[in-house]
């Protein structure tokens, strides 16, 4: 599958009746999902639509249906950070941004499009009732009425396909870290054990060596590092000194990084094994030597570490035991992090949002 590739609408015909009831027909053989939009007649998104009638409908107001693409996904665009997914599910009336983890009504994430056909069906709609003549809406040629641009109701795919077993849901984001939109559970340290296990293959199938293996270990783990630091700069305020220190955060860095969280936060990378965090400094400090210097033991090296069992000089070597070793503390010590991460972000997030859920 091609990435950012066009996913087309589902299409079919929409037959808007002069007495202001619509009537929806498919025409091509493809899943497909629907939904309603309560909208006024001067076009004001006004709340969600239920087909069951199980909530109170404003009146009088217009159902706008929203139907899926072809692949019974959903669109939507962040209004903060702007970014778009698609989703395979109809969401709850709240939701938050997988990207950004911006949380308001789910109607604030209608895109540009979205609203452009909203626009589109509520003037037939209009134009129906006025005249009082049926109106057919092909949504498989729809154009637009303003420069005679033709309105893209197509989705768009975009880079991964992301599960939460927890919802039972399917988000398509652009990169590589993402939250449910409905719980909020973040890839992130899925991403980094994935990245271990790959790493595990490569070594079983000899296709790497342990020095490669442990900086394309660390790597994954800056990785997540760096997803949610950029967490903490989108939601959290800083004065200006604490901005400063935030920006110093560097996974690779572990035991300045480590003083940061502790200091702002309250929470650590490591569990209080001291044996075991000394043993992780002293393995990032070994990929630092193997990436930016051969491999050769310097005298910084030996001055962070107090490694007594190399000389300066000396080309070091990862045994398999150091190595496994390392992955073991690294994967414990990262989930400890992150489960204390996750409760103190959403907590936060979950405190500091005022939700508007009738009216948008």
């Amino acid at each position: 599958m091609k990435e950012f590739e066009d996913i087309p609408h589902s299409g079919g015909k929409i037959t808007f009746y002069n007495n202001g009831q619509t009537k929806y027909e498919g025409a091509n053989p493809c899943p497909m999902a629907i939904y309603e939009i309560i909208v006024s007649f001067n076009g004001i998104i006004l709340c969600r639509g239920d087909f069951l009638c199980r909530r109170p409908i404003p009146n009088p107001a217009i159902n706008v249906m929203i139907i899926s693409d072809r692949e019974k996904f959903f669109g939507y665009s962040c209004p903060r950070c702007r970014k778009y997914f698609r989703a395979n599910k109809l969401m709850p009336d709240e939701i938050l941004c997988p990207y950004c983890l911006y949380i308001d009504h789910v109607l604030k994430f209608l895109t540009e499009s979205q609203h452009q056909y909203i626009e589109l069906f509520v003037q037939n709609s209009v134009e129906s009732m006025h005249t009082g003549k049926d109106i057919c809406l092909n949504l498989d040629s729809i154009v637009s009425g303003l420069d005679n641009n033709i309105i893209k109701i197509d989705e768009e795919r975009q880079q991964k396909l992301m599960n939460c077993e927890k919802c039972k849901i399917k988000i398509d984001i652009i990169g590589v870290y993402a939250s449910c939109p409905i719980c909020g559970k973040r890839n992130s340290l899925s991403i980094f054990l994935e990245e271990v296990n790959k790493v595990k293959e490569k070594i079983i199938s000899g296709n790497i060596d342990f020095e490669d293996a442990l900086n394309k270990s660390i790597d994954a783990y800056s990785g997540l590092g760096s997803d949610l630091k950029s967490i903490l700069e989108f939601n959290i305020p800083f004065c200006k000194k604490n901005v400063e220190n935030l920006k110093r955060i560097d996974f690779q860095k572990i035991t300045e990084t480590n003083a940061i969280l502790e200091k702002l936060f309250g929470i650590e990378l490591f569990s209080d094994n001291e044996h075991e965090v000394e043993f992780l400094k002293r393995m990032f400090q070994k990929r630092h030597l193997i990436v930016h210097n051969s491999s050769v033991v310097d005298e910084k090296y030996l001055k962070k570490t107090e490694d007594k069992s190399v000389k300066i000089h000396q080309k070091i070597h990862v045994s398999d035991k150091e190595f496994y070793e390392f992955l073991e503390i690294i994967v414990r010590n990262t989930e400890f992090f992150f489960d204390n991460f996750s409760s103190m972000i959403f907590d936060y997030i979950k405190k500091s949002k005022k939700i508007n859920v009738v009216y948008i």
